[in-house]
Order: C-alpha cells, then sequence, then structure tokens
C-alpha cells in the first residue's frame, strides 16, 4: 500500500510540475493498477481514446520506477498506440528494465521511423 502512495504523489507531483491533466486522466492513470482486470483493460482503452494529451502523464508513470510494473507496462503500451514521438527517450530507457523491455520495443515499433535515429545513436 505505501508503494502505491508513493507512485501516486510522485505522479500528482509530476503533473503539476510538467503540465495539467484533467481529474479523469487522473483518475485513468491510477485505474491502470487496479486489482480488476476489466477495470485496467478499460482504463487502458478510455486514455488511448483520449489521445496525445495524455502522453505528458504516461511519460511520468513510464518513468517512475516505483510506479507498480502492470501500470509502466500499460504506458508503454498506450505510448506505442499513440505513437507518442514525445515518449522515444523514455521508451529507449525502458529497453533496459526486462519487465518493460518487451512493451517499449512494441512501442518503438508502433512509432516506426521517429524512433530509429534515437535508437542508433543510443547503442
Amino acid at each position: 500500500m505505501k508503494t502505491l502512495q508513493q507512485f501516486i504523489v510522485l505522479l500528482l507531483c509530476a503533473i503539476l510540475v510538467g503540465g495539467c491533466a484533467t481529474s479523469k486522466t487522473d483518475s485513468l492513470i491510477n485505474k491502470l493498477n487496479s486489482n480488476d482486470q476489466r477495470t485496467r483493460d478499460k482504463a487502458e482503452e478510455d486514455l488511448k481514446a483520449m489521445g496525445p494529451v495524455v502522453t505528458d502523464p504516461l511519460i511520468a508513470v513510464l518513468s517512475n520506477e516505483k510506479a507498480p510494473q502492470e501500470s509502466r507496462q500499460r504506458a508503454a503500451r498506450i505510448l506505442g498506440e499513440l505513437k507518442a514521438e514525445k515518449a522515444i527517450p523514455v521508451l529507449i530507457t525502458s529497453l533496459s528494465n526486462i519487465r518493460l523491455r518487451l512493451m517499449a520495443q512494441n512501442a518503438l515499433k508502433k512509432i516506426g521511423a521517429p524512433a530509429l535515429d534515437p535508437l542508433m545513436k543510443s547503442t
């Protein structure tokens, strides 16, 4: 429970510093780590439907090493679906995490050509 509380505090700090997100976005991001599979799936779909406005909050989740792995994996997947070029650096960094690697690889593939140059420079 303490880890979830820390995650929420860090996420709120990131949102306040990095930009303004709606309370709906905050609520959906919190649901990415729900105990209920359907709740997680619905939150993921709703976040995707919101489009690029959720990019910064999802980058904050993905880059937060203390965030639950389920939330970070789903954040990576959504960023790929959104073809969020802004997320390329954090997705490349996520390749070094064994639990995030597959989602980060898939997200970078979905982003496509814009990810190639940063990937080449990172090796």
